[in-house]
């Protein structure tokens, strides 16, 4: 039974034409909310002081449930490899590429994945290999020159995609970084020099940054799951160039570390000589889907002592609750009248599901709701005739007592209002004799407040 209780509504008329479906930021919802995890729950989460940085999104959403020096630029290395990954599943997915496409290597590309004191497959010239099998690569291994490769595969060079990278950091709102290539490798590393790999800086990103990138990932191409969960796997199978390809993340449940963990499935670890240890782990329990980062700290041990002990405290002070379900009726606003309508207000229901993370402590949280109407939408009537299935506004749903901050390009806590049934226009006749009743009606109004005023 849902255990949610309904205690504020708010009517807003204005247009959200500027709200991307399931796309919203917090601070832009509801400027008088502040955009801070509540103390309360911070309070409940350990800090390491060991850390450069910290952040817990959930998957889902987007909200933020934990943070630590989050806005620090910390070096991660091969973390720039999942952003590239993300560009090249949403080429895939908007047609420019396809996941069985043959992959010709530059001259580039393979010297680089000859570098065996990198992470790397060794690629060959005189064959092609699979988008496929390339993604692979780096999403289990990391692989530095297999990221080169999809990256030229991508634009054309590893340039214009480094561009693209930054560009589609922009476009979620995140500005702190600085990218210098597309593989992770550092500004000053030379092919064939190993003492090249630990001088020079490589990309620098804050907490934040990485959580946005690995909430999109996640969350838009779940299918990557399917790579990041494998601990060992042989690159090339069954041919004369099989490569034993080991996923540097040791906390995934399928690792033979001793640092394994139930239910996580992703997503990468690194290391730079500058910052240290870095990892991004995911992981779902009972519905709630966790992206924990953890960024330069000075021991491996540390590292993945200090993540498991994030993610099992965030599961033990959070949950996932349904408070709305798809196509019920939205009681939550007052009613849409409908002009010249054969019926006089609109049957409203909501148009999706929405979930929301929640302290496990607080059994009955409050719910406030907040309507924000469409353009169509004037002074909550609309014109007939009204389709079934019209979106009117969306519906905002914040717990009161804990209103968790949202990522800027997170899905929100947004859900969208829809028409139930088709309202045709009413005919010539129905409309005269409205008219009337209208005009009775306000003549009413205006008598009833006539004497109102007279004794007040």
């Amino acid at each position: 039974m849902n255990s949610f209780l309904s205690i504020d509504v708010y009517a807003v008329t204005t247009s959200t034409d500027s709200i991307p479906n399931n796309q919203t930021s917090f601070q832009d919802s509801d400027t008088s909310i502040e955009n801070s995890v509540p103390e309360n729950l911070v309070n409940s989460m350990p800090v390491f002081e060991e850390t450069k940085g910290a952040y817990i999104v959930d998957g889902l959403n987007g909200q933020i449930l934990y943070t630590h020096e989050a806005d620090q630029l910390v070096e991660v290395g091969s973390f720039s490899q999942l952003l590239l990954l993300y560009l090249i599943y949403q080429a895939i997915d908007r047609g420019q590429l396809a996941s069985a496409q043959e992959v010709w290597i530059s001259d580039e590309a393979y010297a680089l994945s000859q570098d065996y004191d990198l992470p790397n497959v060794p690629l060959r010239q005189d064959l092609s290999y699979s988008l496929k099998d390339l993604i692979e690569a780096v999403s289990l291994n990391a692989s530095r020159g297999a990221a080169l490769a999809l990256a030229e595969e991508l634009t054309g060079s590893e340039a214009k995609t480094l561009k693209l990278m930054e560009e589609q950091l922009n476009e979620w709102g995140e500005e702190d970084f600085a990218l210098i290539n597309v593989t992770g490798v550092s500004d000053r590393y030379q092919v064939g020099d190993s003492e090249s790999i630990n001088q020079g800086h490589t990309n620098q990103m804050t907490a934040q940054t990485v959580a946005t990138i690995a909430y999109h990932l996640v969350n838009e191409y779940p299918d990557y799951l399917k790579s990041s969960q494998i601990y060992q796997k042989l690159f090339q199978e069954g041919t004369s160039d099989a490569f034993e390809m080991t996923n540097p993340n040791l906390l995934i449940e399928n690792s033979d570390s001793l640092y394994a963990m139930k239910n996580v499935d992703g997503l990468s670890a690194s290391k730079t000589e500058e910052d240290g240890y870095n990892l991004i782990a995911t992981t779902e329990k009972d519905g709630l889907r966790l992206i924990v980062v953890l960024l330069g700290v000075g021991e491996n041990e540390k590292l993945y002592q200090f993540s498991k002990e994030l993610i099992e405290r965030a599961q033990n002070i959070y949950r996932i609750e349904t408070v709305i379900k798809e196509n019920s009726l939205a009681t939550h606003l007052d009613s849409i009248k409908v002009e010249n309508g054969k019926a006089n207000t609109l049957k409203l229901m909501y148009g999706s599901n929405l979930k929301l993370v929640v302290p496990i402590i607080d059994t009955a949280p409050r719910l406030v709701y907040q309507f924000t109407a469409n353009q169509s939408v004037n002074d909550y009537q609309v014109k007939a005739p009204v389709k079934a299935g019209t979106v009117v506004g969306q519906m905002q749903v914040d717990i009161a007592d804990y209103r968790l901050p949202i990522l800027r390009s997170g899905r929100g806590n947004y859900v969208s209002v829809k028409v139930v049934e088709d309202i045709e226009e009413a005919n010539a006749l129905e409309k005269t004799w409205r008219s009337i009743q209208n005009t009775g009606d306000n003549a009413w109004n205006a008598v009833r407040k006539f004497f109102t005023d007279l004794f007040n």
